[in-house]
Parts: structure tokens; C-alpha cells; sequence
């Protein structure tokens, strides 16, 4: 998750949509991933993760919050 939000709030789409879970690869095409990932990284920055927390876990799936 940390790696994750550093590379969608860096706007480094290719590396975040390498760390989307297969059922999330699905849902989003990786071209239409990366241009949402850009612009997120330019809207927002980098950010430092102040919490996290995983919710519910199970097998290799999780829920997590994070702020």
C-alpha cells in the first residue's frame, strides 16, 4: 500500500498500475490507469502516509484505510 500511494501520488502510473491487484487490472485499462495517475501526481504531489490500516484480510485480500 505504502509503495502504491507513493507511485500514484509521484503520477508514476506505470508503477502503480504494476502494484493494482488482477481483479483492479481488469477494471482499468493501463493507458487510461497512467493519464489518471499523472493527474492526480500533479494535483496532489507527494504526500507522506500518516496512518494505515488494514481492515479486513483474508487469504490475498485486503481492505485497508489510510490517510
Amino acid at each position: 500500500m505504502r509503495a502504491y500511494s507513493t507511485a500514484f501520488l509521484a503520477g508514476n502510473g506505470d508503477v502503480a498500475y504494476d502494484l493494482l491487484s488482477q481483479r483492479c487490472k481488469e477494471r482499468n485499462t493501463r493507458p487510461n490507469f497512467v493519464m489518471l495517475v499523472q493527474q492526480a501526481g500533479a494535483l496532489y504531489g507527494p504526500q507522506e502516509m500518516r496512518s494505515l490500516k488494514v481492515d479486513q484480510a483474508a487469504g490475498d485480500l485486503a481492505r485497508v484505510t489510510y490517510t
